[in-house]
């Protein structure tokens, strides 16, 4: 019966796999994502919300997420440029449809009546309203089903205007068909319509609408559709027996998600397989026994508390998120934890924008026995972590069992974006850690209150690790994830925090933080607080002298412009120093390069000597070096304790040999007195830094960390100086757009929520081409891809504008394209619109790929004008 209406086409474009049987797919790859994949917590949340029945309930709202396909215009649709023999298949389809006395198959899909059914989504969701009038102002938790189905394609949207009135027009031999169809999924899963819960609340509607996308993902499949069509070939499967289709399938898609989506796998010994050889210390100690909730770990750089959060995480069996500030520590840390994973087998995802980059996508796998082997979604046996296509690409990156991504990606869940149903639920599906979580800027601090919101409400264990964070962003997340004000006492440093989840907290009035003080060695480092007037000067003539004086030892600068770096970095190499240089106006391979060379001379293993650093904000924060001496630019009082944490990190034999009679850090904190000297950051936050340091020879820590820090809490009396009035208009223009994009997230999370509210969570319309943007951006900026036919940018493409637009195509071999994709991101620099302008002024041409695969799409292709250049050791010049 009804098996003329399909889902799915072939390889060569057939329509040729019925819709019953991909229903019954989806229905069927639900209990695998149940019981495989969702961590056991939201399993619970989950039972507690849809009843005994839940894995039914769910499995039901799997199986009829694609009914909508039932339609005239879905099923009898004609798309342009098919071949004579595709269409000659097509309308033979369509004329078989009108035989079996379906109407409307040569309805018009452009025609505003009936503009709600191209979207099969919306049908659906029609057919579960039952012609419901105003039923987008009704409580969501009432809309429960429909609201799941219309999100299954990462929006919830409806032409309101049309809808059910349109839909009346569909009814006779579609209707009997949906009809059907619901029957046969009903059968399926061992569940009535009638026996689904009356309401479900916001939350899990959330959790369900994501579920229901990795299950229809699952079961379209080419893998899926090919073992289905064998069986009902050989008569192994019959579509008139839905119940032993789901009980044959089931054991298919838990396989299949085992090699594709993957479960994630433990540690057999977590204090072994973390620390080595090392005793727990700071707060390692007693990290494995920190149940639920939100645990802010606030300790020195160089305490551990990345591996803390792992022992933290290793007692619970669920996904793991680590999230950094930037792109290049991602990196740094997805080849850590690929170490401390070695010894477990778990499908993982890289998830920033230049990701593919890295040579973690190049990793061939390798099963238990070190034998090697390669297929993308064949992993069954292998070690460690490793990539997979299911997992390789956009919101599907945080659906890994461990992704290590930046604060970005999971940034994303708080604004109104396609999928982001998806990302919400696979956040809530993991242990959430933030590293450097006093780096959100007021924008970003915004938006992750948002989130932890989110996560609060689904009880998700979340770790922030932080060295320098200051009480109002303490307060402001820690009320954010309990929902409710806690009870704080004055912070403590070093010390953790505990606070109950939202879900916890759902009949209190109030929440305690369960405060513990960590025991840590004080030391101190020499301060050296200089006013300069040529801050860049300064810097080289401190690098020259200490240079003559120690010949081995590791120096480093971190200045707050790139200018500045260039022009220091520049100096010195022409004076005859080893000089590596990091920041933002280099090619993508540049900075990859250089990242992986600091590490590898500077990191935990490095033997780099006689080495001077010269960078940005791009060092400051999570990169493990170690240096011997700094010479830093004034900046707020976070970056001045990061920039301070890439000095003396471990203990070194070594070091006495390198910087002879040095008996601490050496920390100089360079103050301008030129004008913009403070730029990019405002004046105000610098000079109450400033004031603190002002008269201090030396930095005593702990004890004088979070005093330092509270220097970039601005005092409610601070509008009376114009720098002070400056930084207050800042964070509130920052607060205030954060909160314009994130509203409609808000509303559709709000309990008392309506159906229409649902439609903010994935969609926006402004008027003036804004995007929803993780970042506070005030000016815009473009991705370049530099042509280098001579050779001399690092990264730069060798090639011609035509071989770009070939692989934009994606012509030639599939590992041919993907490689000259990749070298054609590293090929790629991030400038500023105002840069871009002038550039084009001076007589710079740039094309633009407005087709081909994503990473592309948009970006520009050009040579630098001849009053620009790219000067192999310091990036772009001239600009």
């Amino acid at each position: 019966m009804f098996e003329e209406i399909w889902a799915k086409t072939g390889k060569d474009g057939v329509p040729d796999y019925p819709l019953l049987a991909h229903l019954l797919d989806a229905a069927s790859a639900m209990t695998a994502v149940w019981s495989q994949w969702l961590r056991p917590g939201l399993r619970q949340m989950l039972e507690e919300e849809l009843g005994d029945n839940a894995l039914e309930v769910a499995m039901f709202a799997a199986g009829v997420h694609d009914i909508g396909k039932a339609n005239p215009v879905f099923s009898g649709q004609v798309a342009a440029k098919r071949d004579a023999e595709s269409a000659r298949i097509w309308e033979a389809m369509r004329k078989r449809l009108r035989e079996e006395g379906y109407e409307g198959t040569n309805i018009s899909p452009h025609t505003a009546q009936e503009s709600f059914l191209r979207r099969h989504e919306q049908v659906g969701a029609a057919h579960f309203v039952e012609d419901k009038p105003g039923w987008s102002e009704s409580d969501a938790c009432d809309e429960w089903l429909p609201l799941v189905v219309m999100g299954h394609h990462g929006r919830f949207a409806l032409d309101y205007g049309y809808m059910p009135e349109g839909f009346r027009h569909v009814q006779g031999k579609w209707g009997e068909a949906r009809l059907y169809l619901e029957q046969a999924v009903e059968k399926a899963c061992g569940i009535s319509k009638s026996q689904l819960p009356q309401r479900v609340s916001v939350p899990a509607i959330i959790l369900l609408s994501g579920m229901v996308i990795l299950a229809d993902r699952l079961a379209s499949t080419d893998e899926s559709i090919v073992d289905a069509k064998g069986l009902l070939a050989s008569g192994k499967l019959s579509l008139q027996s839905p119940r032993e289709w789901v009980e044959k399938r089931s054991q298919f898609f838990a396989d299949l998600l085992s090699s594709t989506l993957g479960t994630y796998q433990g540690f057999s010994d977590p204090t072994e397989e973390i620390l080595g050889p090392y005793r727990a210390r700071g707060p390692q100690v007693g990290a494995l026994d920190v149940a639920g909730g939100l645990w802010l770990v606030m300790a020195a750089t160089g305490s551990g508390k990345t591996e803390a959060s792992l022992l933290r995480h290793a007692a619970w069996d669920e996904s793991l998120t680590l999230l950094l500030p930037t792109q290049a520590v991602t990196n740094a840390q997805m080849r850590r934890l690929r170490e401390i994973f070695a010894s477990t087998g778990n499908t993982a995802a890289l998830a920033h924008g230049m990701a593919a980059l890295e040579e973690f996508y190049d990793v061939g796998l390798a099963d238990e026995n070190g034998v090697e082997f390669k297929d993308a979604d064949q992993t069954v046996g292998a070690r460690g972590l490793f990539p997979t296509d299911f997992v390789s690409r956009g919101s599907a990156r945080l659906l890994a069992s461990v992704t290590v991504g930046t604060i970005d990606q999971a940034l994303m869940a708080s604004l109104p974006l396609k999928w982001t149903h998806l990302r919400l639920l696979a956040l809530a599906n993991s242990h959430v850690v933030v590293d450097e979580a006093h780096t959100l800027d007021e924008y970003q601090q915004e938006l992750a209150c948002v989130l932890l919101h989110w996560l609060g409400a689904t009880n998700t264990r979340v770790t922030l690790l932080s060295a320098t964070m200051d009480s109002r962003r303490r307060q402001k997340f820690l009320r954010a994830y309990s929902g409710q004000e806690p009870t704080l006492s004055p912070p403590a440093f070093p010390a953790t925090e505990l606070v109950a989840s939202r879900r916890q907290n759902s009949h209190d009035s109030s929440t305690e933080v369960a405060v513990t003080e960590l025991e840590m060695e004080p030391y101190s480092l020499s301060l050296d607080l200089v006013d300069s007037a040529d801050t860049c000067a300064d810097h080289i003539a401190w690098a020259k002298k200490l240079r003559t004086q120690y010949p081995k030892s590791r120096l480093g600068i971190v200045t707050n412009q790139i200018n500045r770096a260039q022009e220091i970095a520049r100096a010195l190499a022409d004076a005859g120093q080893e000089v590596l240089v990091l920041h933002s106006r280099m090619t993508a391979q540049h900075r990859v390069e250089n990242a992986q060379a600091l590490e590898d001379l500077l990191g935990p293993a490095g033997t780099g000597e006689g080495i001077t650093v010269v960078g940005t904000q791009a060092i400051e924060a999570a990169l493990d070096i170690d240096l011997d001496a700094l010479s830093i630019d004034m900046a707020p009082a976070s970056s001045i304790i990061q920039r301070a944490g890439r000095g003396w990190r471990r203990h070194d034999d070594a070091r006495s040999d390198r910087v002879p009679g040095m008996e601490r850090l050496p920390l100089r904190v360079v103050a301008g007195t030129h004008e913009g000297w403070h730029l990019p950051y405002l004046a105000s936050p610098l000079n109450r830094a400033h004031s603190w340091l002002a008269g201090r020879t030396e930095l005593m820590i702990p004890d004088d960390l979070q005093e330092l820090v509270e220097t970039e809490v601005r005092r409610a009396g601070d509008k009376t100086v114009q720098s002070d009035l400056e930084e207050w208009a800042k964070g509130s223009l920052e607060r205030q757009a954060a909160g314009g994009w994130s509203k409609q997230i808000q509303q559709a999370m709000d309990p008392d929520a309506l159906a229409i509210d649902f439609s903010g969570l994935t969609f926006v319309e402004t008027d003036d081409d804004e995007f929803p943007a993780t970042r506070f951006i005030e000016s815009d900026s473009a991705r370049v891809i530099l042509l280098d036919p001579n050779g001399t940018i690092p990264g730069g493409w060798g090639g011609t504008l035509e071989d770009l637009r070939n692989i934009s195509k994606g012509r030639g071999n599939g590992d041919r394209v993907q490689s000259k994709l990749r070298q054609a991101m590293g090929a790629s620099i991030q400038i500023s619109s105002s840069l871009l302008k002038r550039m084009q002024e001076s007589g710079g041409e740039f094309a633009v790929l407005a087709d081909g695969p994503k990473a592309l799409k948009g970006v520009l292709i050009g040579s630098l004008p001849d009053n620009m250049f790219y000067d192999p050791l310091v990036g772009l010049r001239g600009a």
